[in-house]
């Protein structure tokens, strides 16, 4: 059973990417935002939004789902770790994937944001202690590989 811990900035290709990995269960605070199929993020939200979808993760490792994805930014060891953290304690293989890719963004983050998203994901540094296998997406060719791997293990 495994997680993978998505980590990029807006409009990197997180979520296109977790769409196409096959028998996965997908938990993203941007859901939270979903209603009636139209994202409508707010600031007020955000927390509340992270803390929902860190329920639905830990809802989704008590029914043993056998591949779980988490598509946020996931940029500070604030907030990657607790999924980690999780994953561990229930026993899931854990993959990091890091997107310095860039797609539309559909999220209406300015790119200058955008932009200091992509260099605070450069610099924040894993725990060499965490056992995981990591990727790092640079290109497209390079996300259909990752996709392929993921999906055949």
């Amino acid at each position: 059973m495994k997680v993978i811990l998505l980590r990029g900035a807006s409009g990197s290709g997180k979520s296109t990417f977790a769409g196409k990995l096959t028998d996965s269960r997908i938990v993203s605070a941007d859901q939270y935002h979903v209603r009636d199929n139209v994202y409508s993020w707010t600031q007020e939200n955000v927390s509340a939004a992270h803390k929902w979808c860190y329920r639905n993760f830990y809802f989704a490792l008590l029914d043993c789902v056998p591949q779980i994805v988490v598509d946020n930014t996931n940029l500070t060891l604030d907030r990657i770790s607790p999924y980690y953290a999780l994953a561990c304690l229930f026993d899931y293989t854990v993959h990091v994937v890091d997107f310095f890719t860039n797609h539309e963004n559909i999220h209406g983050v300015s790119q200058e944001i955008v932009e200091a998203k992509r260099e605070e994901l450069s610099t924040v540094i894993l725990p060499l202690e965490w056992e995981i296998t990591r990727y790092i997406i640079l290109t497209d060719d390079c996300q259909n590989r990752v996709i392929g791997e993921l999906n055949n293990e």
